[in-house]
């Protein structure tokens, strides 16, 4: 493309949004983005970019031997009739991540997880037009106050 042809740097914004994993230190995941953009701005003295910066926290893990992780998965299971899924990958229902509040809490010494119920095809989340089925929101707070008597032992 010749330069006339292109159109202003502040035309395109791309944007990262990268959970990590306890493995992963911050600041080595942030010197590999900077090396990468680097590297583009190289083969083309044309590219800018710009870093913001919105958060950058750590992942954490939390033992499945802890209290609110059986809780979790007792009453999953019980709502579902099959066993939770562990890791947070496709297919897992319970994870120990840094990617919500959750992260705050265990760095105060607070176990925690984040736990998601049975997912239909027609939830959207974490879009422009969020939305799932009432029968999803009914299970998922049924199962979060199940998970709360499992863990009161009530």
């Amino acid at each position: 493309m010749s330069p006339s042809e292109r159109t202003s740097a502040s035309g395109y914004c791309v944007v990262f949004d990268t959970r990590l994993v306890p493995e992963q230190d911050p600041e080595e995941a942030w010197s590999q983005a900077r090396a990468l953009l680097e590297s583009l701005q190289a083969d083309d003295p044309d590219f800018k970019y710009a870093i913001e910066v919105w958060d950058r926290r750590p992942g954490y893990r939390i033992s499945r031997d802890e209290l609110v992780v059986k809780a979790v998965a007792s009453a999953y299971e019980e709502m579902t009739g099959h066993p939770i899924g562990y890791g947070g990958g496709l297919g897992s229902n319970i994870a120990a991540i840094g990617t919500a509040d959750t992260h705050y809490l265990a760095y105060e010494g607070i176990p925690c997880v984040n736990a998601a119920g049975p997912a239909p095809r027609e939830w959207v989340a974490h879009a422009a037009n969020e939305r799932l089925p009432i029968e999803t929101l009914v299970k998922n707070s049924q199962a979060v106050a199940l998970t709360i008597l499992r863990y009161f032992g009530l």
